[in-house]
């Protein structure tokens, strides 16, 4: 059998160049696979955070529509300076009643108006304390009662109450010394044998002063 010159032979689907007369076949371009793009990471940026530190004011103490600061027995209470310093403390430890006191004169030892109240208290003055103008702060002229009806009594000092001996002996001075500490009880005599014990001194008859429920 001839050959044919110039003929190439087709194998199995395979081209074979350098045949005479044939034209090379160009391979494909290589496939090129796009790279994943990585993003750069977001940055960030705080803001710090600045605190402006508050001050708190202490309020000051809430009075009735009397004008008075309740307390309650075993509270203290007390008045200050123009410096807003202590300089008189004092404490109701107890209020107590009773229809008889123990007498110190044969008239004596059965109340008046009804009711004897005995305030017993502790009281201290600052060593700073100006006793010039509360003369008689805790006297029994300083207090008044309110009654469960609401009527109030100021008249509490009667001759009765001078005549227990709880008053005489275990009463407080009139005239407190700076730098002091006292225990005593006050002697009342009133018409209500509960209500509100209140205490006005005179520096403060114009208003203010303290109560207390009995």
């Amino acid at each position: 059998m001839k050959v044919l010159a110039g003929t190439c032979l087709l194998l199995s689907g395979v081209v074979l160049t350098g045949c005479g007369g044939g034209s090379e076949v160009a391979a494909p371009p290589p496939t090129t696979t796009p790279k994943a793009t990585t993003a750069p990471p977001q940055t960030t940026t705080t803001t710090p955070t600045t605190t402006t530190p508050t001050t708190t004011t202490a309020a000051a103490p809430s009075r009735n529509s009397r004008g008075s600061l309740v307390k309650r027995v075993g509270e203290e209470a007390g008045t200050t300076d123009a410096n807003h310093t202590p300089v008189l403390n004092f404490t109701v430890t107890s209020i107590r009643t009773g229809k008889t006191c123990k007498p110190t004169e044969s008239d004596a030892g059965k109340p008046d108006n009804g009711t004897f109240l005995f305030v017993t208290m502790d009281v201290t003055t600052s060593p700073t304390y100006d006793p010039s103008g509360n003369s008689g702060f805790f006297s029994p002229f300083a207090w008044q009662t309110i009654g469960a009806d609401g009527v109030t009594q100021s008249k509490l000092a009667t001759p009765q109450v001078y005549g227990c001996a709880e008053s005489r002996n275990g009463g407080l001075p009139d005239q407190l010394a700076p730098g002091s500490k006292y225990q005593g009880t006050v002697v009342l005599d009133t018409s209500s044998p509960g209500g509100t014990l209140v205490l006005r001194p005179p520096s403060m008859q114009g208003g203010g002063g303290w109560e207390w429920s009995y």
